[in-house]
């Protein structure tokens, strides 16, 4: 090769390595994004179990309510056969 032309190729390969490596960076994170992402379902996945009791303890008290509202429903039947 002449001189140009190993120029012309060293640039050509320093270019592609420089838009490959841009390419691989974009998609890499860095530890501490890492670490604030998995903080962040950490604290999502907190607010749900939250969640989740809440709507326990509410559908529990629907229950309890309703359960209530058929044993006066039975007393009252068994009142009107006897």
């Amino acid at each position: 090769f002449e001189k140009q032309q190993a120029e012309l190729i060293v640039s050509a390969l320093v270019m592609l390595t420089t838009s490959n490596m841009d390419i691989v960076y974009k998609d890499m994170v860095t530890k501490s994004h890492q670490e604030i992402a998995v903080q962040q379902i950490m604290t999502h996945l907190d607010s749900i179990r939250k969640d989740m009791v809440i709507l326990e303890k509410s559908e529990f008290a629907n229950l309890r309510s309703e359960n209530t509202k058929m044993k006066r429903e039975l007393e009252q039947f068994q009142n009107q056969l006897q």
